[in-house]
């Protein structure tokens, strides 16, 4: 598994709450050993990540306990062709992302494939021409969920689903 979905925050000022605890990695894992860690994110793909809203704007009681209410990913099914997500609440909109297209700037490079509203669930069928497909849940209060990346592609001729070679091949 490539693990292209982590983030974190990069603050140098832990007094700070607009900076701290606003981008975090969930990896569900038995402990927080390196083995662990390490086999779930190279292995196993069982994590997420998320931006998560300035909750309390600098009451740090109510920042925790916001953070303890998180909305999360309750189950992921893939079975052929077809991923089933289903998260803890309903998202404002929750989007299936493509591969990169031809388009003017890089901020337009991904490709909205589907997108749900006010719903905590989505399903979709990976055609044979698209290679992979993230999902983003975008939440009320400003949360954003975002998945690593379902890909299909062979491990055998290259590193992962986004190397230049097979870009230029789904242009």
């Amino acid at each position: 598994h490539y693990s292209f979905a982590i983030a974190n925050d990069d603050c140098h000022d832990s007094r700070n709450t607009r900076k701290i605890a606003r981008r975090a990695t969930f990896i569900q894992t038995p402990s927080a050993g390196y083995k662990d860690l390490w086999h779930i994110l190279t292995k196993v793909g069982c994590f997420y990540c998320m931006r998560i809203p300035d909750y309390g704007a600098g009451d740090w009681d109510v920042k925790r306990e916001a953070n303890r209410h998180l909305p999360f990913i309750e189950k992921v099914d893939v079975s052929g062709d077809t991923i089933d997500l289903v998260l803890s609440a309903p998202a404002l909109v929750l989007e299936a992302r493509g591969a990169f297209r031809e388009r003017p700037s890089r901020e337009e490079a991904d490709n909205i494939l589907k997108q749900e509203f006010d719903s905590a669930h989505i399903r979709y069928v990976l055609p044979s021409d698209e290679p992979y497909v993230r999902f983003t849940a975008y939440f009320g209060d400003g949360a954003i969920l975002y998945t690593n990346a379902f890909a299909r592609y062979d491990a055998s001729k290259q590193d992962n689903p986004f190397c230049p070679s097979h870009l230029e091949a789904h242009s």
